[in-house]
Order: structure tokens, then C-alpha cells, then sequence
């Protein structure tokens, strides 16, 4: 099964927020499974990086936090075309739709993500 994670769910943990818990279970289960895989979309890469520096007031816990993420997921190739897919799910913040079309890029199963108001 191909589980694709939103961006903020991949944040939880370095912040510690409320289902922190959760989404850490949800990464342990990714790893140890022979049968299940964790993707994610290229932009989450300097998303989280953006943001993880941010709030560490530093590269190299950013960088880290990357490396450490990317032992444990893959990352969905979009196209110009899943761009265009994206502009027309008609969804209020556009990177929730270039999230969704990723997860359709690499044909996910499900996608994982609190954020359900806008998904």
C-alpha cells in the first residue's frame, strides 16, 4: 500500500504538537513494513525545510531533519500536467492541491493528513 503523508503530519513530531503521537506511529509503521511505502511531493522537501529552520534557527537541524525523512520516504515525481490538474480541483489553498496531485502521481492509496477542511 502506497501511504501518502501531508506535510503536516510529517511536522507533528519536531514540534511536538497535539497527535504527535500518532504520526509517529504512523512513520514507524511506514518503516518497518515490507508492504507498506511512504511518499510524500517534492515541494514538502523545502516546505518542511523552510520551515523546520525557521523554528531551530538552524540549517544544519533543517538539513537533519530532511536526511532523517528521507531514510524513510519516497518522493512522488510531478509534471507541468499535474500542476494543471492541481489548479482545477478548485480547493481554497493551492498547495493542499499540488499535495493531492502528487498523491495521485504516484497512485497512492490513501493520503494521511489532518488538515481534513480543506482535503
Amino acid at each position: 500500500m502506497k501511504v501518502f503523508i501531508d506535510s503536516n503530519v510529517l511536522l507533528d513530531d519536531f514540534y511536538q504538537r497535539k497527535g504527535a503521537e500518532g504520526s509517529r506511529q504512523l512513520a514507524r509503521f511506514c518503516v518497518s513494513s515490507t508492504q507498506h511505502e511512504a511518499w510524500i511531493a517534492s515541494h514538502t522537501l523545502s516546505n518542511a525545510f523552510y520551515i523546520v529552520r525557521g523554528h531551530a534557527s538552524s540549517k544544519d537541524v533543517a538539513r537533519s531533519f530532511i536526511r532523517d525523512l528521507l531514510q524513510w520516504v519516497e518522493v512522488a515525481e510531478t509534471t507541468k500536467s499535474d500542476a494543471n490538474k492541481a489548479t482545477n480541483y478548485g480547493m481554497s489553498d493551492f498547495a493542499d492541491a499540488l499535495q493531492l496531485a502528487a498523491a495521485e502521481a504516484c497512485a497512492a492509496d490513501v493520503l494521511i493528513t489532518r488538515n481534513t477542511k480543506h482535503f
